[in-house]
């Protein structure tokens, strides 16, 4: 019974306490903590249009965690961290990587041993006379410890996290989000200049009038539009409606008279 308490004993400090690595490879996007949440929702995913997507419905990518670990992180511990940084939904992705082989060392206990040891005597006298005895001796000898390697094998995975928070979409100008062009994209539009949409946000002016992502804007009501800076500055001109000239899939196209959130 002690050698299998003291086995499972090592076995667990080996493997340790299962860590939360959501909590402790955890990097924030934003400058601010948030307040903790109380509520979460729990997603997968399987690639990056699937966060796109859960962005381009309202939410904001706060946070992001990455590690990899032969021991299953579980549902509980990516939700537990989510409420913490104060996110409505985290996103959990998971790839294997490789199998590990390893020798865990395994302490085993051999019991110590008790001896007894029994003599009998006989002693006479001069005068005829005799007298009987006997006599017990006990040695003990003390338990040993040895260590075994046993060889394991483990699947490691890689492990991914995104913590989204909700945004209030109605009272966004537009409705989109931007990103930098590469110089790849500059040279098949022909320009340097130009905004690129990253994503379009779900029931906002722009979506409503069929901005794409991947769409080029060129120009706003008629204004070369040198870099998504300066179609924030336009917009911020625009009393009511704007146009725009668009770069799609080669071709440019105009879409008039979107009517902004003001």
């Amino acid at each position: 019974m002690i050698k299998i308490i003291i086995t499972f004993l090592i076995a667990f400090l080996i493997s340790g306490c299962s860590q939360n690595g959501f909590s402790k490879f955890y990097t924030p996007y934003l400058q601010e903590p948030l307040k903790p949440t109380k509520t979460v929702q729990y997603y997968t995913y399987s690639n990056d249009n699937d966060i796109l997507d859960a962005e381009s419905k309202g939410y904001q990518v706060i946070g992001y965690s990455g590690f990899t670990d032969v021991r299953a992180p579980s549902k509980e511990q990516a939700i537990s961290q989510a409420k913490k940084v104060g996110a409505d939904i985290v996103m959990v992705s998971w790839k294997f990587q490789n199998t590990e082989t390893y020798a865990q060392p395994v302490m085993n206990y051999t019991p110590g041993t008790t001896s007894t040891t029994y003599s009998n005597a006989n002693a006479y006298g001069s005068n005829g006379s005799s007298a009987y005895g006997s006599g017990r001796s006990t040695t003990y000898t003390q338990g040993t410890y040895s260590t075994s390697y046993v060889q394991q094998t483990a699947q490691r995975y890689a492990y991914s996290a995104y913590y989204l928070k909700k945004l209030d979409i109605s009272k966004f100008q537009l409705g989109v989000s931007y990103a930098n062009k590469t110089t790849q994209l500059s040279k098949k539009i022909g320009t340097n200049a130009g905004c690129l949409i990253r994503l379009v946000y779900h029931d906002t002016p722009a979506f409503y009038s069929d901005i794409m992502k991947d769409d080029v804007i060129l120009k706003a009501n008629n204004k070369k539009v040198l870099s998504c800076k300066n179609l924030n500055k336009i917009l911020d001109t625009v009393e009511k409606t704007v146009s725009f000239s668009i770069w799609r899939n080669g071709k440019i196209i105009t879409i008039n008279d979107i009517k902004l959130n003001k």
